[in-house]
């Protein structure tokens, strides 16, 4: 992949967290917890994601998103460990 596709996905990925978060809200807004928390597990999702795109990280399942952000992000410091906990509990 390119640095050019990575750029694209990147951006993909991002912009589809805003859209959910905006989800997530309207969701929060009507009560309905459930969808509300399901939302909010893929705006994590995706901006997780975004990011080990652009490091060059790659991982083939949602618990590899997980595992890879906690191997690189949250063991290193760059993310604390009840964020790294906050995305492992919305799963």
């Amino acid at each position: 992949m390119n640095a050019e596709d990575v750029k694209a996905i990147v951006v993909y990925r991002k912009e589809k967290a805003y859209a959910t978060l905006r989800e997530a809200e309207d969701m929060i807004e009507t009560e309905h917890w459930n969808l509300a928390m399901q939302r909010m597990y893929y705006v994590c999702f995706y901006m997780a994601s975004a990011l080990l795109v652009s490091a060059g990280i790659s991982a083939h399942t949602h618990n590899g998103v997980i595992g890879q952000l906690g191997l690189h992000y949250v063991t290193q410091g760059l993310l604390s460990k009840e964020e790294g906990r906050l995305y492992s509990r919305l799963l």
